[in-house]
């Protein structure tokens, strides 16, 4: 997977706190109508949940 130039919104860290957290974001802006897709980008050190 190609890292994206641009990003509207970055979590740093992919454990639970981090997933949930884009989790909840990616919710709140499809109730609002807005597209998510390549808005979020999680970054991890090691990979996810590790």
């Amino acid at each position: 997977m190609a890292f994206p130039k641009h990003a509207d919104f970055v979590v740093i860290g992919a454990g639970i706190h981090g997933l949930s957290c884009a989790w909840r974001l990616a919710e709140k802006l499809t109730e609002a109508g807005e597209n998510v897709e390549g808005r979020i980008v999680v970054l991890d050190k090691s990979g996810i949940a590790s």
